[in-house]
C-alpha cells in the first residue's frame, strides 16, 4: 500500500512570539516663542541703558519677552556691558548708522509678533509690557498703544502731538520749539492720538512688515511721525493707556562739536522735507529743504555761528543724513 504523503500544515509549529509595542515618546513641544520683542537703540548711553534694561529684566511674563539692543557705534561703556545681561542680545555697528537702520535691523531679527520701541532714557514697571501687549490684543483696530510718560517728578511730559505739516516743520526749525502736543486727560482711559513717538511705543510687527519696515529716508528724525502717517491712513488707531506710565530721566546735554550740532540739525531738516515730499507733493518738499537752506545761509552770512550755518547750508542742499558718513562724533 502506497504510503500516503503526508500533508504540510499551513501553519508553522514553531510558536510566534510577539514582541511587546515599544512606548513612543512624546513628542516634546518646543518653547512656545516671545509675546513681545523690546527694540532699544543706543548711543552713549551706558548708564540710561543699564537702568532700563534692569527694569525690563523685573518685567512680568520675563520669559515672554526678548530683549534686543543695537549698539549704534558708541564709544562709552555701552561696549562692555554685554557680560552683565546674558539673557539679552546686543548687537553692534561700527558707527552710528541712525536709529531707523539700527530700527530696522533689530525688527527684522525679532521673533515676536509685538515690538516694543524704547529709548533708554525710559524706566518701565514690572506690569507695563503685560498690558499693553493686553490692551493692543483686545483692541484690533488699533495698530499700537503707549504708556503716558512721566518724568522723575510724576508730572506728564509732552510725548503726544498732532502730526506735523509743513508749516509745523518751519516752526520748529526756526524757533527751536517742539511740534503742537496733542493733551492727554492723564487720569482717563484709552485716548487716541496722532502722533506717538518712539520713546516707548507697542506696534504689531505686521504693520510695521506691511510698511517694508521703517522708511530707510530718514536717519535719525521723523520715522516715528512717519509711522503714525500710515497708522492713520490705513484707518488704524494709536492707543494712549494713560494707567500705564513709564518714567522718562533727564539726561544732562553733554556738549557736541560744531560738525556734530550741524550734522544732526541736517538729519532734522531734510528728514522734515523727506516727509513733506511723501505726504504733500515733492515740490512741497524741495522748497521747504531750500527754505531751510536759505535760512542757514543767511545766518552764516551775518556772522551768526558761520561755520555751524555754512555746514547746515551744505548738508541740506547735499542731502544728507545721519548715515555713519559723519566724521564727527555725535
Amino acid at each position: 500500500m502506497p504510503l500516503q504523503r503526508k500533508r504540510q500544515s499551513s501553519y508553522s509549529d514553531t510558536q510566534t512570539i510577539e514582541e511587546a509595542p515599544q512606548a513612543v515618546p512624546e513628542p516634546v513641544e518646543p518653547p512656545p516663542g516671545p509675546r513681545v520683542t523690546a527694540i532699544i537703540v543706543a548711543y552713549n548711553q551706558a548708564s540710561q541703558l543699564r537702568r532700563c534694561l534692569d527694569a525690563l529684566g523685573r518685567s512680568q511674563d520675563r520669559q515672554t519677552l526678548e530683549i534686543l539692543v543695537m549698539d549704534n557705534g558708541s564709544f562709552d561703556e555701552t561696549r562692555m556691558i554685554d557680560a552683565d545681561y546674558p539673557e539679552v542680545t546686543i548687537l553692534r555697528l561700527p558707527k552710528n548708522f541712525g536709529r531707523v537702520r539700527a530700527m530696522n535691523i533689530l525688527t527684522r531679527t525679532a521673533k515676536a509678533e509685538l515690538l516694543f520701541f524704547l529709548d533708554p532714557r525710559i524706566e518701565v514697571q514690572p506690569d507695563t509690557v503685560s498690558r499693553l501687549a493686553a490692551a493692543l490684543e483686545e483692541n484690533e483696530q488699533a495698530a499700537a498703544v503707549c504708556p503716558l510718560i512721566i518724568a522723575e517728578n510724576g508730572a506728564p511730559v509732552e510725548a503726544f502731538f498732532r502730526l506735523p505739516d509743513t508749516s509745523a516743520f518751519a516752526r520748529v526749525w526756526s524757533t527751536g520749539e517742539g511740534l503742537l502736543p496733542q493733551p492727554i486727560d492723564a487720569a482717563g482711559g484709552l485716548q487716541k492720538v496722532e502722533y506717538a513717538t518712539f520713546e516707548a511705543m507697542l506696534i504689531t510687527k505686521y504693520f510695521v512688515r506691511g510698511l517694508n519696515y521703517l522708511d530707510d529716508r530718514y536717519g535719525e528724525y521723523w520715522a516715528d511721525a512717519e509711522v503714525s502717517w500710515q497708522i492713520r491712513r490705513a484707518g488704524r488707531s494709536i492707543l494712549v493707556m494713560p494707567s500705564v506710565r513709564v518714567v522718562r530721566h533727564a539726561v544732562g546735554a553733554s556738549p557736541r562739536s560744531t560738525a556734530a550740532r550741524a550734522a544732526l540739525a541736517v538729519d532734522c531738516g531734510g528728514g522734515a522735507s523727506s516727509f513733506v515730499s511723501k505726504h504733500s507733493g515733492f515740490l512741497s518738499g524741495l522748497l521747504l529743504r531750500l527754505r531751510f537752506a536759505l535760512s542757514a545761509l543767511g545766518s552764516a552770512l551775518i556772522l551768526r555761528e558761520p561755520g555751524y550755518n555754512l555746514s547746515r547750508f551744505a548738508g541740506l542742499l547735499s542731502g544728507s543724513k545721519i548715515d555713519g558718513n559723519q566724521s564727527a562724533i555725535l
